[in-house]
């Protein structure tokens, strides 16, 4: 008999290798003409406490809108776990807002599995969301230090492709 987790190791290697043969999103650099401030918010974090946007000024923000039910979300987290340790110690912070209604138990289990140390919010009633015009699971920004929303992802990245490394590493420099 077939049990749950067997279930989903098989939808998830089968996701993970259709995703891994289409193209992922390309994390790109805004015109100067298209950037523009990144509205401030306060939101609840995953192990308690708040945080807003302005508590992150000075440093290189990936903000980054996901769901547990969200597929692509699922294949690119380790790439956005890789990228938060290999340059959390030079400004990059991640603020990964989970839309998911409910029980902070399936968020909690979700960080679990994927083995996932940076900070995680909740944004159940989307508040955060809207505010972003997000329509698309995931969908990312890139938030240099002034706060200017430098880059907009609408898909799963991959969060360690050269061309995203070298952007990340342009603005940690600035």
């Amino acid at each position: 008999m077939i049990n749950k987790r067997s279930v989903f190791a098989l939808l998830f290697a089968f996701c993970s290798a259709f995703y891994t043969a289409s193209s992922a999103a390309e994390v790109k650099l805004l015109p100067e003409a298209e950037r523009m401030a990144a509205p401030d918010f306060v939101i609840e974090k995953l192990e308690g406490g708040k945080t807003s946007l302005a508590d992150h000024r000075g440093k290189l923000v990936l903000l980054h809108f996901w769901a547990t039910w969200c597929m692509p979300c699922r294949v690119e987290m380790p790439g956005m776990e890789s990228l938060w340790q290999q340059y959390k110690d030079e400004g990059l912070v991640i603020l990964a807002v989970s839309v998911d209604e409910g029980s902070k138990g399936r968020i909690e289990k979700y960080k679990q599995i994927f083995q996932l140390s940076f900070p995680i919010l909740l944004d159940p009633e989307s508040e955060v969301n809207d505010l972003y015009k997000v329509s698309n699971m995931p969908t990312s920004f890139l938030i240099d230090a002034e706060g200017q929303i430098v880059s907009y992802v609408s898909g799963a990245a991959d969060w360690l492709e050269p061309d995203t490394i070298k952007l990340v590493e342009e603005f940690l420099q600035k």
